[in-house]
């Protein structure tokens, strides 16, 4: 079995279906990073079954469908499919009658994953059971990455067992005994099972029956009932017709009385709304008076609050007052203390005047000496900045000066550099290069010319191979029919073997065949042949006598009877007897369907078979049974035996059954077997042949697809040879001519990158001396920006401190100023409230004699009074 082609779609970065084919034993995969070459043996794992996501370098099972790109949509599902040729049939099992062998695998992003093999679903153990004992599987030894030579090294004794046994095809084995013990296990839970079911139905049959009593005497006992109650439903109604006939009577008799009532009733009203409107005029007055009660009551309660208020008022008024005069004085107190400040604060304001008034004339005179100063150090500073300025411009040209020199050096030992580069290359290019290719263009046709006749005669062989192959299959389909044949034979031959072999193999019949000596005894039945279909008849007829032991004479029996030991059943035993042969039996006894090679066996089958006849069925046999003889009986087919006033029915009762059929069955077997022997051997041999024939011809095959192969190398190699010198002549010729071109313009460059140098040496001199005559001046113009700022530095300091004075007597004034001011307001403010706190008094006392609570106390008597 080998892989020749795999197939994927969808898978990681196969996008696209695309087919690998594997067209030898060793077929390399090669190309740059990423190109998806890991991505392939990935493919072979997955399809073979590989579960875990981290072993095919993914997160998740769905990071194997292909999940898009820049240009690309993403696709929905995966398949991986792998080509097996199963020529020679070294698969097994269902699948070993396919010459080709298809594993496939399917995953959608939904979850959803599907075995096949050749189309037909399949479950992933049915993928695992086809390759067991191979070594191949998602983590069989038969796919080597990177740490698996260390892993088989390092493995523990029980893990190199798991390859050894895998190498030797023996897991196959074990996970056949695995799963039928798996199974056996199933079958026994299974039988618990059904022994638990078994006893549960029969409980539940048991109080089904009793539940089927009890239901069958609830139906009697229920249609009992509804009989009584149909019976005691008929007595109501009939009482019941007897009692609307009385209360209907009674009716008639109560109409009369019951008009009177009536009449009584009606007068009974009248005098009831008399008396209801005298009710309702006295209720009218109570609520009148009840309301003027209540009204009165209030009145009081509304006095009595109004009084408590006055009198709460008068109380708090005068504390009030109490109050008011206390504030008044502390006010006073406040406005003696606030004139004491205001006559300090006067004194320091005409102080802090007089300082002002100083320090002003002060810092003025400071003021304006720094203008002059400023001056001073303004120009200075900006003869310094002039100067500065044109000692950066002119070092700046130094620089570009120097740095266009030696840009100009390097520009002219490149362009020497490139001379020298251009002539070399010059005068390589000038070597001849039309010989090689004109010997290489008659080497490629000559190779070409053999590719094509080594096409021609490897499409030949295959053909060949194509045709032994098809001889080789079916001489191998020959020799496993024949063997099969065989086998079944054999087997068959074996089990009847075993069958004839187990007749007296019980303990005690071999016991007792042992002690009298009589193991190799001969058996009637090994003797006896009978045409076929009466062999039940036979058996019928003959009983315990078919197994009938042979002796030398009869006399030898009476050694059997030991009153100490028993016999171990029933015992049969005849003996050979020479003389004359007997005339030929009936057409329709059953001695006439008997034969036997030992004519001396022929008195003992008299004596046991002589007056029984053949019939075909029971129902010939009755019918005929009138025309018996005393002694005589019919034996059908099936064993019956009929005689003239009686029949028996035969059944299989002992291990004796089919030993006559198994005999003659066993012969014709060993026929049968030394055919199938020869027909094996003949079919093996021609199998042979075909494979050796095959092997010679595959090899025959490969070596002429190898050497096609290099064939093939060699004209692709002198095909890129060839191409690469004809580019390498034209780019010759046009670089030649390139070369001649930069020649000319390195010349003019060159020239002009001298002139350029010479003219930036004549500015660069002039440059370094104008910048030794402005560092002078420089130094010149920085002592005296030194010495003025000096002197403003000076007159700015006599400022500050003039100013800082001038500040701090301006603060000092303010700051009396805003003391007066405060005093003056905090001084009006209490002003406001004496005056405030005086009207308050005032508006107090008014309220004092507005209060006058005699009105309030000369109503409240009255009020009291009337309630």
């Amino acid at each position: 079995m080998r892989l020749t082609q795999i197939k994927l779609a969808g898978f990681k970065s196969f996008v696209d279906p695309t087919i690998i084919a594997t067209p030898g034993q060793l077929v390399g995969i090669v190309g740059p990073n990423g190109c998806g070459k890991s991505n392939v043996i990935d493919a072979v794992r997955w399809v073979l079954g590989e579960s875990r996501a981290s072993a095919l370098r993914g997160e998740s099972m769905q990071d194997v469908i292909f999940n898009g790109a820049g240009d690309r949509a993403p696709v929905g599902r995966a398949s991986v499919e792998l080509f097996f040729d199963n020529s020679e049939g070294r698969i097994g099992g269902q699948w070993g009658q396919y010459a080709e062998l298809s594993i496939k695998r399917v995953l959608s992003r939904d979850g959803d994953s599907t075995y096949y093999i050749n189309n037909i679903p399949v479950r992933r153990r049915d993928i695992h059971d086809v390759f067991l004992g191979t070594g191949l599987g998602p983590r069989a030894y038969a796919i080597i990455e990177q740490g698996m030579i260390s892993r088989v090294i390092e493995a523990k004794p029980e893990e190199l067992r798991i390859f050894l046994e895998e190498a030797a095809g023996v897991s196959k084995y074990k996970e056949r005994r695995k799963e039928t013990e798996g199974r056996l296990s199933d079958a026994r839970e299974n039988l618990a099972r059904v022994e638990d079911i078994r006893a549960e139905l029969a409980a539940q049959l048991a109080k089904l029956d009793a539940q089927a009593k009890v239901a069958t005497e609830y139906r009697d006992l229920e249609a009992r009932l509804k009989q009584s109650q149909h019976m005691m439903w008929f007595a109501k109604q009939q009482d019941a017709v007897r009692l609307r006939e009385k209360h209907t009577t009674e009716i008639a008799n109560l109409s009369g009385g019951f008009e009177a009532l009536q009449a009584e009733l009606r007068a009974a009203e009248a005098r009831l709304e008399s008396l209801r409107a005298d009710h309702y005029r006295a209720g009218d007055e109570m609520h009148a008076k009840q309301g003027a009660f209540y009204a009165a009551n209030a009145e009081v309660t509304r006095l009595e609050q109004q009084l408590q208020f006055a009198r709460e008022n008068e109380g708090r008024l005068a504390q009030q007052v109490e109050q008011i005069t206390a504030q008044v004085a502390a006010f006073t107190l406040q406005l003696d203390e606030i004139a004491q400040d205001s006559r300090s604060a006067d004194r320091d304001l005409e102080a802090a005047i007089a300082t002002r008034d100083a320090t002003g004339e002060e810092e003025r005179a400071a003021a304006a000496a720094l203008p002059a100063l400023e001056q001073s150090v303004a120009e200075a500073s900006r003869l310094m900045v002039e100067i500065q300025q044109r000692m950066n411009e002119i070092e700046q040209t130094i620089r570009v000066g120097d740095t266009r020199r030696e840009n100009s050096a390097k520009v002219l030992a490149a362009l020497d550099g490139r001379r020298e580069r251009l002539d070399a290359e010059t005068r390589e290019l000038a070597l001849p290069v039309s010989d090689p290719i004109a010997a290489i263009a008659e080497q490629l046709e000559q190779e070409n010319a053999d590719l094509a006749g080594r096409e021609t005669a490897l499409a030949e062989l295959n053909a060949v191979v194509q045709s032994l192959q098809e001889r080789h299959r079916a001489a191998g389909d020959t020799w496993q029919q024949v063997s099969s044949a065989l086998a079944d034979r054999e087997a068959r031959s074996a089990a009847l073997a075993e069958l004839q072999a187990k007749i007296d193999s019980g303990k005690d019949s071999a016991a007792w065949l042992a002690g009298k000596g009589l193991q190799k005894a001969p058996r009637l039945w090994q003797q006896l042949d009978i045409e076929r279909g009466w062999e039940d008849a036979l058996e019928a007829v003959l009983r315990e006598r078919l197994n009938a032991l042979e002796l030398p004479s009869l006399d030898a029996a009476l050694a059997w009877i030991d009153p100490d030991v028993a016999l171990p059943g029933r015992v049969a035993a005849y003996a050979p007897a020479t003389g004359n042969m007997p005339s030929k039996p009936p057409f329709d006894a059953l001695l006439a369907k008997v034969k036997t090679a030992r004519s001396e066996l022929s008195r003992v089958l008299i004596d046991w078979l002589d007056n029984v006849r053949c019939r075909d069925d029971l129902e010939s046999a009755l019918r005929d049974r009138a025309a018996l003889e005393p002694g005589e009986g019919f034996v059908t087919l099936a064993g019956h035996i009929v005689s003239a006033d009686a029949v028996s029915f035969f059944a299989p009762d002992s291990e004796l059954h089919g030993v006559i059929a198994r005999q003659r069955e066993l012969a014709e077997l060993a026929q049968a077997i030394v055919i199938a022997r020869a027909d094996t051997e003949v079919a093996a041999a021609a199998r042979t042949a075909a494979e050796n024939d095959l092997k010679a011809r595959q090899q025959e095959y490969h070596a002429e697809s190898m050497a096609m192969s290099s064939q093939q190398r060699r004209c692709h190699d002198l095909e890129l040879e060839l191409m690469q010198l004809r580019q390498a002549a034209e780019t010759a010729q046009r670089r030649r001519a390139q070369i001649a071109d930069e020649l000319a313009a390195l010349v003019l460059d060159e020239a002009s990158e001298r002139e350029s140098l010479a003219t930036t040496d004549v500015e660069v001199d002039i440059s370094r001396r104008q910048l030794a005559e402005a560092t002078q001046q420089q130094e010149s113009s920085r002592r005296a920006r030194d010495e003025a700022e000096a002197a403003l530095a000076r007159g700015r300091e006599r400022a500050r401190l003039a100013e800082r004075a001038a500040q701090e007597a301006g603060f000092a004034e303010r700051s009396c100023r805003e003391r007066i001011v405060e005093l003056n307001r905090r001084r009006e403010g209490i002003e406001a409230q004496i005056a405030q706190q005086q009207a308050l008094v005032a508006q107090v006392a008014d309220e004092r004699r507005q209060i006058d609570w005699s009105p309030v106390e000369a109503s409240l008597q009255a009020q009291l009074a009337s309630r």
